[in-house]
């Protein structure tokens, strides 16, 4: 089975979205990702 994977919430600031990506991205019948997230400027 192939999917899309959404990935949504944010985030601290300097977080790497690329290496989150990746990570999901290596997951057995992953064929996309899609990243709604969104930096947490109050940290």
């Amino acid at each position: 089975m192939e999917s899309t994977v959404f990935v949504r919430g944010s985030v601290p600031p300097g977080f790497d979205e690329e290496d989150l990506r990746a990570v999901v991205a290596e997951v057995e019948g992953v064929t996309d990702v899609d990243m709604q997230v969104r930096s947490d400027a109050a940290g």
